[in-house]
């Protein structure tokens, strides 16, 4: 529809020149409706390439029906192998810093810090962006 509204403008665009040529248009008209279809007819354009330009890829959401699939199955795995392997599917690697020495009546998870680096598709990392962290 938008090549047909284009192929539509740039007809008009020729027959305001025809229409110049014989005299039915001045100068000053000329002028205006040239500057009106021009706009029109770069809006159409910038329409199409919009259209043909491919949708950036979001890595975050390349990766989510993997890790739904993990989750639903990690329950239903028996043996701590096996959930390992899930795991590995979806996560590359873990980080974990110790901010101060634990101690018997503590909580260890006040001085943990874990950070989890997930596995990125290649079609997400050459396409899209790779920083998972600021999401």
């Amino acid at each position: 529809q938008l090549t047909e509204q284009l192929a539509t403008l740039e007809a008009q665009a020729g027959r305001l020149f025809d229409l110049l040529e014989q005299g039915v248009y001045d100068i000053q008209t000329f002028r205006a409706r040239r500057a009106d279809l021009d706009g029109r007819i770069a809006a159409v354009k910038d329409a199409l390439g919009n259209i043909d330009a491919p949708a950036p890829v979001d890595p975050i959401a390349a990766i989510l029906p993997q890790v739904r699939t993990v989750l639903g199955s990690y329950d239903l795995s028996a043996s701590p192998a096996e959930k390992n392997a899930l795991l590995r599917t979806v996560i590359d690697r873990v980080v974990y810093t110790k901010t101060q020495r634990g101690y018997r009546n503590s909580d260890p998870g006040d001085y943990l810090n874990i950070t989890l680096f997930p596995r990125v598709p290649d079609e997400a990392l050459i396409k899209g962006s790779n920083d998972l962290l600021s999401k």
